[in-house]
């Protein structure tokens, strides 16, 4: 897992979210700006806004800067995007899109600011660099590689005998044709109780994964949004539903897959069956 790699980015109160000590560091800047100050989010995927919705709670003024048209667009089309940023910007939220962070600016070793690719400045006491990650596969020379990931069997097993990959690593067969990776814990777990068994000798049958997401922001008001994703990254259709937003992924006529987002914990629940 790589920096960010722009100028700055090591500045104080430039802040990753990676491993615990992140967070920590997170929590103890925030604690330092006393419920005031301004924030930049670099990224407009799940982490980004996650980290958004918990830094308006803060108090802090929150700016979320992403190069794409709209919010989580590698799972959302325009219309679901656009729904959620007018949730988030009700909120307090503001977006700046279709733009970068080219260089983090300091006073005193301290973040002060941010320039961005178009020329524009942004000023903060706190930027929050949530782009993500990518899989470490340097270290694994003679394994079949494909979508960053280690190609794996429905075992769990990669292209050299005995050698097993699982979670956000492996690149798996999906149920739906083709290969896909997922990033998520669920699936580290079960893939890594699929391995277990196919290297003990015990049979199962093939890994068969329901690809599964969810988010739940804005728990602290009294208008929280949960946003859940089941089944396959196809073409899709959405539709309004009460509470929220319904988008159904469809494929040849049938449904492949559900997206929703509900305003509150009262919305309609959906059960997708494959």
């Amino acid at each position: 897992m790589s920096q960010f790699g722009v100028k700055g980015d090591d500045l104080q109160n430039v802040c990753y979210l990676r491993e615990e000590r992140d967070a920590a560091g997170l929590v103890a800047a925030l604690e330092g700006l006393g419920g005031a100050g301004k924030a930049i989010v670099v990224g407009g995927g799940y982490i980004g806004l996650e980290c958004a919705a918990a830094l308006v709670g803060w108090g802090v003024d929150t700016t979320v800067v992403f190069p794409e048209a709209h919010v989580i667009s590698r799972l959302f089309n325009p219309e679901l995007g656009q729904w959620l940023e007018e949730q988030y910007a009700a909120r307090g939220v503001k977006f700046v899109k279709g733009d970068q962070v080219a260089e983090f600016v300091g006073d005193k070793g301290t973040v002060s600011g941010v320039t961005l690719k178009s020329g524009a400045t942004l000023e903060c006491n706190l930027a929050v660099v949530g782009i993500g990650a990518a899989p470490n596969v340097e270290f694994c020379e003679g394994l079949k590689l494909e979508q960053r990931g280690i190609v794996v069997d429905a075992n769990m097993q990669t292209s050299t005998p005995g050698v097993f990959a699982v979670g956000d690593i492996a690149t798996f067969p999906s149920k739906y044709g083709g290969f896909m990776r997922c990033e998520n814990v669920d699936h580290a777990r079960k893939s890594a109780s699929q391995a277990v068994k196919a290297a003990m000798g015990v049979e199962s049958a093939p890994y068969a994964y329901l690809p599964y997401f969810y988010t739940r922001v804005f728990e602290y008001t009294d208008g929280p949004i949960v946003f859940n994703f089941f089944g396959d990254q196809s073409p899709h259709a959405s539709v309004w539903g009460v509470g929220g937003l319904w988008e159904f992924g469809m494929r040849s006529g049938a449904a492949r897959a559900i997206r929703t987002l509900l305003r509150d914990r009262s919305g309609g629940r959906a059960r997708f069956h494959t």
